[in-house]
């Protein structure tokens, strides 16, 4: 007799086949490498997370409801100290805007504008001058994002076809 299902099992490659363990989440450390000295003198790894953070008068768990009664006996029992100089925001430097769309996507969308005008279904079935092809919604919004430039951020001129159209409000 033809042992089918014994043969079936050996042949499938599934026996022997050890499970690996998931071994991505991180363990406690009781002493995590700290480069703030205060920090570092009044950690005690002996204590839980929640109660080291108590010490240093910061809450464990930000987002979990605290009574008053807890409130009260943590500001009693805590000493403040502070962390950290933060500065104004007034001195902050203002960082530069980035550019909303590429040089590369200006002169690409440009020039299919220059085409076919608002017509974003023909731009979407020529394969010619749209060889990344864009969907006609991807269009339609690569459109809108270069009409909206600024002038100082345009690398490429709107074309004549669409400027009485599309640009009659600026």
């Amino acid at each position: 007799m033809v042992r089918q299902g014994k043969d079936k099992k050996r042949r499938s490659g599934r026996t022997g086949r050890t499970k690996l363990k998931n071994r991505n989440y991180k363990t406690w450390n009781p002493k995590p490498a700290f480069t703030d000295p205060v920090i570092k003198k009044q950690w005690d790894p002996k204590k839980s997370y929640s109660q080291n953070m108590k010490k240093l008068g910061l809450v464990a768990h930000p987002g979990a409801v605290v009574t008053t009664k807890d409130a009260e006996q943590n500001q009693q029992q805590s000493t403040v100290i502070e962390l950290y100089d933060v500065p104004d925001s007034d001195t902050l430097e203002a960082r530069k805007k980035k550019r909303p769309q590429s040089a590369d996507d200006q002169k690409y969308i440009a020039r299919l504008l220059a085409k076919y005008g608002d017509d974003y279904a023909a731009m979407f079935r020529d394969i010619e001058v749209n060889k990344m092809q864009y969907t006609e919604t991807q269009l339609r919004k690569m459109a809108s994002r270069f009409f909206l430039l600024d002038e100082e951020h345009r690398v490429v001129d709107v074309p004549e076809r669409i400027k009485a159209t599309s640009l009659s409000g600026n």
